[in-house]
């Protein structure tokens, strides 16, 4: 009996044509499968253009990419994840069929102060709001973290402020805090905080301030923080500009590995791109604190750029938006053209 096969090198369902007229390469209906766009071994098996049926799901890790439910900051302390909000939404996903892997990209989330009644649900313990991408390697089945963009920690004063017990004075204006090594690892230079009570936002009113520097657990701010009574705080709200702007409404389908580079478009914020290796070499292996920005040096080797630019590793060299935008912005002054003149032996004068 002679063999008939039929390949779908074409990898697209037809459905207006009638399926005596599907073309070669076509297919007139699918479920839950997937066309093979690699070649596999000599044996003709898993070839191009074969039809596989698509595996079902099994948990491979968590969205900050570790298996576990613990944490391991900085200063070797174990803390649950009760330190962020749970409430993780994977908001898109590819397949790098060429290196077998899968970039994931999660969200738990967004602190808008704008939009956002801060009043309603005070939370007891401090929540932490992050976008991740998380690769997952099929090979050694490994989960890691490519880019973390920490954004927001919403949490109660008594655990950012009045720590260890010690509360300012009433009318006390301070400009340093001591913190928890924890918060201490998540915030950074350039944070706002925003002190309020939970019961209404207007009584007293808030209180905005901004991050200087951190030097271990204490947090210098840009201005002195002066209240009437500080008793009348119950929380803290701190923010900084989102890098990634994933969200839980928005799922992001434009998304495409070419090279060593992570392209994606929501449709919402402008067009992005990360560097996948340089991404993971500016990222903490546990997931939790935001990825900071590596370049290349003269060397050919990665270093991060606040070294480079500083000379200080511990600049704050936090990845911002501009980092990963595919648009640039545009020039602000016009280009200039300067004329020389340049006379050689035994010819004629040039302009260059």
């Amino acid at each position: 009996m002679p063999e008939i096969k039929h390949s779908f090198t074409a990898g697209r369902m037809d459905k207006d044509l009638d399926e005596r007229l599907v073309k070669n390469g076509e297919y007139r209906n699918a479920s839950n499968i997937q066309v093979r766009t690699t070649d596999g071994g000599g044996d003709g098996v898993g070839e191009s253009g074969t039809v596989q049926n698509l595996q079902g799901n099994s948990k491979v890790g968590t969205a900050t990419g570790g298996t576990s439910d613990l944490v391991l900051f900085g200063d070797n302390t174990v803390y649950t994840t009760s330190l962020v909000d749970a409430d993780f939404t994977c908001v898109g996903s590819v397949a790098d069929e060429k290196n077998n892997c899968g970039y994931f990209l999660f969200t738990n989330g967004n602190l808008d102060w704008d939009n956002t009644d801060p009043t309603l649900n005070p939370p007891t313990t401090p929540i932490v709001k992050i976008d991740t991408i998380i690769e997952k390697n099929v090979d050694n089945d490994t989960s890691t973290p490519v880019f973390v963009d920490v954004h927001g920690i919403w949490t109660p004063i008594a655990d950012i402020i009045f720590y260890n017990n010690v509360v300012p004075s009433s009318a006390t204006p301070i400009t340093t805090f001591t913190t928890t090594s924890a918060i201490a690892d998540v915030i950074g230079e350039g944070w706002n905080i925003v002190l309020y009570n939970s019961a209404s936002i207007d009584s007293p009113t808030a209180n905005h301030s901004r991050i200087k520097a951190i030097n271990g657990t204490t947090v210098s701010l840009y201005n002195e923080t002066d209240t009437a009574n500080w008793s009348n705080y119950t929380h803290a709200w701190i923010y900084r500009d989102r890098v990634l702007n994933f969200n839980k409404d928005v799922n992001i389908t434009g998304l495409n590995v070419i090279d060593d580079l992570l392209f994606w478009t929501d449709g919402n914020s402008e067009p992005k791109k990360i560097n996948i290796t340089r991404s993971k070499e500016g990222t903490n292996i546990y997931g939790w604190k935001h990825t900071q920005l590596y370049v290349t040096n003269e060397d050919g080797d990665l270093e991060i750029a606040g070294a480079l630019e500083l000379g200080e590793d511990n600049s704050n060299s936090d990845v911002r938006e501009e980092h990963v935008t595919v648009l640039r912005p545009a020039p602000k002054t016009p280009p200039t053209i300067e004329v020389i003149r340049v006379q050689k032996y035994n010819s004629l004068d040039k302009y260059v």
